[in-house]
């Protein structure tokens, strides 16, 4: 691959986006079978020379000022094998709508794809890395039925058997049980679930949450023990029979 030219119209977009503080929106991807003119311009460029088929989009990670976007081609639905020499990556404009954002010639080292009814099948993965500038938010449409790659998927299961997640016991929204309540039957990651979970813990009532000796330096802070509990409604029942005894001899019966 010769490298990822950002088109003129795409660098026109990054002004634009970063002026009026706008989302930053990759399309789509897609390959072609075209080939650049000698001494042309890449950065010219309004779409691809010779449009082949779309990619799925599977991932965008933005770092700085730059954003790698993968996607996938592959055999399936391809009744005649090509050779991929260029592809493109398209982002949404406010005013213009779909335009070509980065071009990418491949004729250096161009990527054949099998026709799917062949015996050999193809799968391709594209990482196309471009300049976006500081814009305050990107996105991409995603493919959620592409294909997980063997990588991926170990990286996955790896997160699952040593989650990496926030322990701090710290959940913006959650101040309180019924806050915890709320955002668990909501559902969301397994990550989030266990940040909120620890958070949540807080508000449940535990061992170290009682009182044993019945004495708080703040009042209403802890639940008071059980045992200490039946103690002292003890001492004020006996204090009330005491008062009522004492009570009753000072009465002063009167004949008449």
């Amino acid at each position: 691959m010769n490298g990822t030219i950002v088109t003129k119209k795409g660098l026109h977009l990054i002004t634009k986006l970063m002026a009026a503080k706008k989302t930053f929106i990759f399309t789509r991807a897609a390959v072609g079978t075209g080939k650049l003119l000698p001494n042309y311009d890449p950065s010219m460029m309004l779409d691809l020379i010779e449009y082949k088929m779309d990619g799925d989009i599977t991932s965008c990670i933005a770092y700085a000022e730059e954003a790698s976007a993968t996607f996938q081609v592959s055999s399936v639905g391809i009744e005649t094998g090509f050779f991929i020499s260029e592809a493109g990556l398209y982002a949404e404009d406010p005013d213009e709508g779909e335009i070509l954002y980065a071009y990418a010639d491949m004729s250096s080292d161009p990527q054949y794809i099998y026709a799917q009814n062949d015996i050999v099948s193809k799968f391709l993965e594209i990482t196309l890395t471009v300049i976006v500038g500081p814009v305050e938010k990107l996105m991409a449409n995603m493919n959620p039925t592409s294909i997980i790659t063997k990588r991926v998927f170990d990286e996955k299961i790896s997160q699952l058997e040593t989650p990496d997640f926030d322990d701090s016991g710290e959940v913006e929204g959650i101040t309180s049980f019924t806050d915890f309540l709320e955002k668990f039957v909501k559902g969301s990651s397994i990550y989030q679930q266990l940040a909120n979970f620890k958070a949540g813990l807080k508000f449940v009532l535990h061992a170290g949450q009682l009182v044993n000796n019945g004495y708080c330096e703040t009042p209403g802070k802890f639940p008071m023990d059980a045992a200490f509990g039946k103690t002292l409604q003890d001492q004020i029942t006996g204090l009330y029979s005491e008062i009522v005894e004492r009570h009753i001899k000072d009465i002063v019966i009167t004949k008449t």
